[in-house]
């Protein structure tokens, strides 16, 4: 999936922006689920308290938008209650 997406461009430099692009976000996410483990475990630098707020908030956007997204073309109700 993602090789033919880098590899169907012309331009090799807009393939490997894609590709560190994806490298970052990946390192981004792998990296902010340590500072959530972290932060769960007890006295941590204020940064990694801060990083771990920004993962789970992205997280819970994700999850929101994702649950919009089914519930919108399920046209049914889920029974979660309506969060």
């Amino acid at each position: 999936m993602f090789t033919s997406l880098l590899t169907d461009r012309e331009d090799p430099a807009v393939a490997a922006a894609l590709f560190f692009l994806l490298v970052f976000i990946l390192l981004a996410v792998a990296g902010g689920c340590v500072c959530v483990w972290r932060a769960a475990r007890g006295d941590v630098p204020r940064w990694v308290r801060a990083w771990a707020l920004a993962t789970l908030v992205a997280g819970e956007l994700v999850r929101k938008s994702g649950s919009r997204r089914t519930s919108s073309s399920g046209g049914g109700d889920s029974g979660d209650g309506g969060d």
